[in-house]
């Protein structure tokens, strides 16, 4: 069966566009423009191209003619009011910081295809950091500006936060969880032994573990 694209246009100013079968009777789709206006059965006037609707078992095959694409007019009166008056119709408002957690979203789309998004200043973060590698021994800096050596086990991003973060299994128990945030699991070591972290915290090269007997007999 022949699909066709509808344009379906309000005098309200209301305008959609639909794909719909070619075995679709105007009668069936009525439930459909209720829908979408809210006009009333018994008000609800429809054009074809432009042409009355009279005889609604008529489908849209019917009425297409030799062209794939079909213009329908409605009018009526809405049993929700005025379509036109805005005053009328309670807002729906999102705050910038929820709007940006939304999945499905304009935003969304342009983030993943590499578009600026308006007022965003991009963050070194945005980019998977470059010559880290899972399993590189590391030097890190912790928040309390303390340094600690360990092994990269994670790189990527985490559920509720914005950008890559780098995951190590410290050698001491200085970290603040075990490869967990939120109760989600980013990978395997013990209580206190992980911590994650931004790349211009971590520093990847020969680190191998710290003798600390050494260090204490040396300074003995």
């Amino acid at each position: 069966m022949m699909s066709y694209t509808v344009n379906v246009s309000v005098n309200s100013g209301l305008s959609n566009q639909l794909e719909l079968a070619g075995n679709n009777t105007i009668q069936s789709l009525r439930q459909r423009f209720y829908a979408m206006t809210g006009f009333t059965q018994e008000s609800m006037k429809i054009k074809v191209n432009g042409v009355l609707v009279e005889n609604e078992l008529q489908t849209l095959a019917d009425l297409a003619g030799n062209t794939n694409v079909i213009n329908i007019e409605l009018s009526g009166r809405s049993e929700f009011g005025d379509l036109n008056d805005v005053s009328k119709v309670e807002k729906f408002e999102i705050t910038d910081e929820d709007y940006d957690q939304r999945k499905g979203t304009f935003r969304e789309w342009k983030r993943q295809h590499g578009i600026a998004v308006k007022g965003e200043v991009k963050s070194p973060n945005d980019s998977p950091p470059e010559g880290v590698e899972i399993g590189n021994r590391c030097e890190v800096e912790l928040a309390d500006k303390s340094h600690n050596r360990g092994v990269v086990r994670f790189i990527g991003k985490t559920e509720g936060s914005k950008g890559y973060w780098i995951g190590v299994e410290l050698d001491e128990p200085f970290g603040t969880n075990n490869g967990s945030l939120k109760g989600k699991k980013y990978f395997e070591c013990d209580d206190n032994f992980g911590v994650f972290l931004r790349a211009a915290r971590v520093k990847v090269g020969d680190y191998p573990p710290i003798d600390w007997e050494a260090e204490l007999a040396d300074e003995m």
